[in-house]
């Protein structure tokens, strides 16, 4: 099963405003230079395949959180 966010949204309760950007337009802005989603996509799937989650055991999140740093 695959998974893409497509959009950001942002609900400010306190004022009844709902924004939406879509996803690659949020991320340039945030990261203030273009963002290719594609390198971004491969570089987290890397990550998360690398990651040995039998090895770190369900107790022990600081071994999995390793594989990000």
């Amino acid at each position: 099963m695959e998974i893409y966010i497509k959009r950001v949204e942002i609900y400010s309760a306190r004022y009844g405003n709902l924004r939406t950007w879509p996803l690659e337009e949020a991320l340039e802005t945030l990261a203030g230079e273009p963002v290719d989603l594609e390198d971004e996509r491969r570089v987290v799937l890397a990550k998360l395949v690398s990651v040995s989650w039998q090895a770190a055991g369900p107790c022990r999140p600081a071994a999995a959180n390793a594989a990000f740093a």
